[in-house]
C-alpha cells in the first residue's frame, strides 16, 4: 500500500474502498486493515487535494433524500428502526458498516462520502458487536437490564444490550474483549457473545464494589506470598 500522490492513485483508492465495504470484512484481517488504512489515506489526499470542506456523510445522505422525495419512513430498511434513523439524522448517531453498506447498495450514495468523518472504532462496533447474539433473554430474567416490553427484545435487541454496556461507557470500550482468540480444551463450540456477556456483568459489578481500590506499590513479594 502506498500514499496516495494523483488523481489517479485517488480514484484506485476509492475503487478498492467501494470493493471492501461491500465485502464487509471482519475486524482483524488483511482486507479490515486494508480498509482502514485506505480511508485514512483517502482523507489525508483529500485534505490537500480539496481544502474546502466536503460535504458530511449527514449531507450526502440528506441530498440523497431530497433528489429521491425519501422520508425518514424510507430509510428504515437501511437503519433497522425508525429510532435508529431519527438519531443518524439528528447527529446523535454515527453510521456503522452495515447501514453505509446498505446506503450504497441501495440508494447508490457513494462509499466515500459515507466514510468521511467516521469514528476509528467504526469497523469494530458493526463487525464485532452482533446485538441479537447477545443472551438477551437470560441477561433480563437475570436483571442485569431492564427491557421495556418483550418485543423490545426482538425488534430492537440493540438498544437493550446498549443500555447493559452504559456503565463500561458503551461499545467501543468493549472491543477488547474481542482482541484475542479464546482457546478451551472442551470438545464444545463456545458462545462468545455470552462469554462477553459474562465477563462484562463481571466488570460492572467490579466497579460498583466498595472494596478497595488497588494502590501502586502495594503487590509486594511478601503479598503475593500472603495471598499463596
Amino acid at each position: 500500500m502506498k500514499t496516495i500522490k494523483s488523481d489517479a492513485d485517488y480514484a484506485d483508492a476509492l475503487a478498492e474502498i467501494e470493493r471492501l465495504v461491500e465485502t464487509d470484512p471482519v475486524l482483524g484481517t488483511a482486507e479490515a486493515d486494508r480498509l482502514e488504512i485506505l480511508t485514512l489515506l483517502v482523507r489525508d489526499f483529500e485534505s490537500r487535494r480539496f481544502p474546502r470542506s466536503s460535504p458530511t456523510p449527514l449531507d450526502a445522505l440528506r441530498f440523497r433524500m431530497e433528489q429521491q422525495g425519501l422520508s425518514q419512513r424510507d430509510l428504515v430498511p437501511f437503519f433497522g428502526s425508525r429510532s435508529k434513523v431519527s438519531e443518524v439524522l439528528s447527529g446523535k448517531r454515527p453510521l456503522t458498516l452495515s447501514m453505509i453498506r446498505a446506503l450504497y447498495s441501495g440508494l447508490g450514495i457513494p462509499a466515500e462520502a459515507l466514510l468521511q468523518d467516521q469514528p476509528p472504532s467504526l469497523i469494530e462496533d458493526d463487525a464485532q458487536l452482533d446485538w441479537a447474539r447477545f443472551p438477551i433473554r437470560e441477561m433480563v430474567a437475570r436483571k442485569w437490564v431492564d427491557c421495556k416490553s418483550q418485543s423490545e427484545i426482538r425488534d430492537d435487541p440493540e438498544a437493550i444490550v446498549r443500555r447493559f454496556l452504559a456503565p463500561l461507557g458503551g461499545p467501543a470500550k468493549v472491543h477488547a474483549l474481542y482482541k484475542r482468540t479464546r482457546r478451551v480444551r472442551s470438545g464444545r463450540s463456545m458462545d462468545r457473545h455470552a462469554l462477553a456477556a459474562w465477563t462484562i456483568r463481571v466488570v460492572i459489578r467490579g466497579l460498583e464494589s466498595s472494596s478497595p481500590r488497588y494502590i501502586a506499590g502495594s503487590v509486594t513479594k511478601d503479598f503475593m506470598r500472603e495471598v499463596v
